[in-house]
Order: C-alpha cells, then structure tokens, then sequence
C-alpha cells in the first residue's frame, strides 16, 4: 500500500538451539543459504535475480536474514541486546517487541553500528523519531539503561535523530544520553550530519568509526584490527562483496589487501557503493549532456 515502510529482507531472530530447525524450515519452504556472517544467515530462493536498478523494486525477491542475536561491533565493543528482545522461554510462532523501549533499543543499536560503519539510512532516524513519540519517561529509563547498565553508544543517533527532527526526542533524554557517552564521541557526534555517516560520505578510511573506541587499548586492538584482519573477517568481507551486485565488477574489489592499503596511501579512493549509487542515478537519468542542468 502507499506509504508502507520499505524492507528489503525480513529477519528473524531464534534461539542458538533453534537455529538448525529454523534453517531446515526455510529450505523446506524453497530457500537456500546464500551467504553466513558474524550477524546472520542469508537465505535467498531460487528465483531471486540479480535486478541492478537503484532504489526498492517489486523485481526483487525478499530475503530472509535468520539471527541468533542482536549486537553490534562498535568496533570494539560489542553491546549485545538479544536478553532484551528474546526471553530465555517463548512460546512457539512470532513474538512481538516485549515494549516500546526495547523496539528502541534495537533501533538505535542498529544505527549506532551504521553510523560507525559510515552506512547509515535516513529512513532509520525517521524510525526512531516516529517511534519516540509513543515513549514515556519509564521507557526512556529503560532505553538509557540497556540491560541495567548505562548505554554509552545511544548518544550518537539520538542527537542525529534530533537534528533532523528536532520535535522528537525529548531536551532531558538527550541530556542523560550526552552525559553517559565517552567525551570524544560526544564531541564529534553533536557535529556530525547524515552525509558524514552514510553511503553519501564519499572517502574510504582505513580506520572508520575510530572515535566509537572508548580507550587507548581499544583504539591499539582496532588498528591491529585493521592491520591484520582475522580470516574470519577477511573470508567475511570477500562474501559480502561476491554477494553485492554493486560490487561484483568493480576494479576496486578485484584488488589484494595489499594493493588495496598501497592504492589508499597514496591517492583518496572513493568507495564502491556511493560511486555505484551515483553512476546508476546518472544513467537512470538518462545520461545528459556535460553541460545541463544535472550535470
């Protein structure tokens, strides 16, 4: 229907123990495992195209994303809020939200992650902006003190929240929130715009997201991080990259780490999926000539 909320894939969250049972169920119902992550399982059928055109389109097929928990790197630190949003015992079918404040709670930890991946939506601070209109100061309690100890990460997208929709989040919430998070962080998040922390910043950084360390350590084991990626992570960024037809072509991802690290040392490289995004954009607008008005 017009005005429904857009999803690209539809994820399920399930116990560790279900895991086995909830992937034979999908494959039962013609889905196959594409792709395995630190985050999830992506299963896919067997029809699903590869459609190039940028935006949503009712061509694609809607995946299915199967969770075992909700958490996110940041980039050291890994808050981890399933407790939260999926009790030790729960019946069987679907489950909703236990409360407001824990939707909100997973809202924001999914846009911190995206802020400090750089890869943020602006659909997810208008998310947040709707949703905050339903909560009361019982429920921000809650949100601040995510699993009863103070959630130092929900500064950043609640003050980006409140740029844009200055109504939505309430002077004290934001205070309290402000107060909880590292100094560092809370100085460049009040500065931040959505072009700095989505696919609209342009530039590849070796070391994104470096102001979510909350220490000296922490910032030494991400660069080490960065230096000597596990193989696990390696092995992980080379299936996200097969398995985004943006990325798939691009002369960038045919690269070795090496060359990668040399060719960013030495020149400011842009990143594969905003130049995609742009150049789609361009063609779609039906390629005009240098000189006009989208030019």
């Amino acid at each position: 229907a017009a005005g429904m909320r857009p999803m690209a894939d539809i994820d399920l969250l399930v116990h560790p123990d279900d895991a086995t049972a909830a992937g034979q169920l999908l494959e039962s119902l013609g889905y196959r495992e594409s792709s395995r992550t630190h985050r999830e399982r992506t299963f896919e059928t067997a029809a699903s195209g590869v459609v190039t055109a940028l935006g949503e389109s009712s061509e694609r097929q809607i995946k299915i994303e199967l969770h075992t928990r909700i958490a996110e790197r940041l980039p050291v630190c890994e808050p981890d809020i399933t407790p939260l949003l999926l009790p030790a015992r729960s019946k069987a079918g679907l489950q909703r939200y236990e409360s407001a404040a824990a939707l909100m709670i997973h809202l924001l930890l999914h846009a911190a992650g995206n802020i400090r991946a750089r890869s943020l939506r602006l659909m997810q601070l208008n998310d947040i902006s709707a949703l905050a209109a339903y909560l009361s100061i019982r429920d921000w309690d809650r949100v601040l003190r995510a699993g009863g100890v103070a959630a130092w990460w929900v500064y950043p997208p609640l003050a980006l929240t409140a740029r844009y929709y200055p109504w939505a989040i309430p002077a004290e919430v934001l205070a309290r929130a402000s107060a909880a998070c590292p100094r560092l962080l809370r100085s460049i998040a009040r500065r931040q715009t959505v072009a700095d922390v989505s696919l609209s910043h342009l530039w590849i950084e070796y070391i994104p997201g470096w102001e979510w360390c909350n220490s000296v350590a922490d910032m030494l084991r991400y660069l080490r991080m960065r230096a000597f990626p596990s193989r696990e992570c390696k092995a992980e960024v080379r299936q996200q990259e097969a398995s985004h037809f943006w990325a798939a072509s691009n002369a960038w991802t045919q690269l070795s780490r090496p060359r990668r690290v040399a060719r960013w040392l030495v020149s400011r490289t842009p990143r594969v999926a905003t130049i995609w995004s742009v150049g789609e954009a361009w063609r779609q607008a039906g390629k005009p000539e240098p000189g006009s008005r989208y030019h």
